[in-house]
């Protein structure tokens, strides 16, 4: 017997068609009026429009759950780098090789000289040092520095330190003598705590001519200098070199030994309070000899103290005794001096965008 399997096939596929459909059908409540066609438009289009509504309200909801996230946002972002910190501090991680920091010198802002004497001290890179003095015998002084990237000073000064005698049996006159010079160097603790302030100075005076003789000196010096609290000390050794001219004669320091050319100096400081220094030092100037027939060139020592206000970080005002001549001393040729220094960092600019 043969089974024709086609109408059970059809019937099944026609209940499983009547059942998928049957929830639309209950949605849509269809009718064969055309008051049911028109009801089922209506339903549709409220569907659409409550749909859209839906979506509007969707999105300003989610505008605002974003601002409202946002302190969550800082949150999440701290508790990374807390979770980072963790890492940083953990135990078993392995150490992150640092590499070394050079080391950190110290800056005195002292002058070039103490008082006539050298130090080993400088100025900063792009600060700038001007000043100006005076004396009871007359003399005006002054001078003017730079310093460059921390290990180099150069300037030009003019001062009443050197000595001139027109003859044997006259008095020394104080000769007002231009110089240009450069020191080289570097400043306390450099390379390791407790190294002094250590430079080369090179100085050379400018050619003067007074009763027709021309004559020049120059100066090579090593100084040191540091400081223990409130004391500095700062000591130096110069090798001299001088020229004197004149009447067709001629006389060069240099034809002299060497150990009579090499003079040692001495400088101190006392500091008492915050903005005071006490001062003293002890320095060698050239005495120039015109003398017809016996021109020479004798080093001098010259002993000096007093006294540096620092009104500011930037104004000096200093003032003291000299004495020109201390191998004979005679209180009537000391002088007393005033003067001000200004050291400004305002060029410092140039260093820093070098860095």
């Amino acid at each position: 017997m043969k089974y024709n399997y086609l109408p059970i096939i059809a019937a099944t596929l026609s209940i499983c068609g009547s059942a998928m459909a049957q929830p639309d059908e209950e949605k849509r409540e269809p009718t064969n009026s055309e008051d049911g066609q028109t009801t089922l438009r209506e339903s549709t289009d409220a569907d659409i429009s409550q749909a859209g509504e839906s979506i509007d309200k969707d999105a300003v909801e989610e505008e605002r759950t974003k601002e409202d996230n946002i302190p969550s946002v800082k949150e999440g972002i701290s508790f990374s780098i807390g979770l980072d910190d963790t890492k940083a501090e953990d135990k078993s991680a392995k150490p992150v090789s640092v590499p070394r920091v050079t080391h950190e010198y110290t800056y005195v802002r002292t002058p070039t000289r103490v008082i006539a004497a050298a130090t080993g001290s400088m100025l900063r890179g792009g600060e700038m040092s001007f000043a100006a003095n005076i004396d009871t015998a007359g003399g005006i002084s002054g001078d003017l520095r730079l310093g460059l990237g921390d290990v180099a000073e150069f300037g030009a000064d003019i001062d009443s330190f050197a000595l001139y005698r027109r003859c044997g049996s006259c008095e020394s006159e104080l000769l007002q003598q231009p110089t240009a010079y450069f020191k080289m160097g570097v400043h306390e603790d450099r390379f390791f705590n407790g190294m002094p302030a250590a430079s080369i100075i090179y100085r050379k005076s400018f050619e003067r001519n007074p009763d027709s003789n021309k004559m020049r000196y120059a100066e090579l010096s090593v100084a040191l200098s540091k400081h223990y609290g409130v004391a500095g000390i700062h000591l130096s050794a110069s090798m001299f070199d001088g020229r004197i001219e004149g009447e067709g004669e001629l006389f060069e320091l240099n034809q002299q030994k060497l150990s009579s050319r090499i003079k040692p100096a001495l400088g101190i400081t006392i500091r008492p309070y915050d903005d005071t220094y006490l001062m003293f030092d002890l320095s060698w100037q050239p005495d120039y000899i015109g003398i017809i027939g016996g021109k020479n060139i004798e080093l001098r020592p010259m002993v000096a103290w007093g006294v540096r206000y620092l009104a500011s970080d930037w104004f000096q005002i200093e003032s003291g005794v000299r004495l020109p001549n201390a191998s004979n001393v005679n209180l009537l040729d000391a002088q007393i001096f005033g003067g001000i220094r200004v050291i400004t960092g305002r060029f410092s600019k140039w260093e820093k965008r070098r860095h």
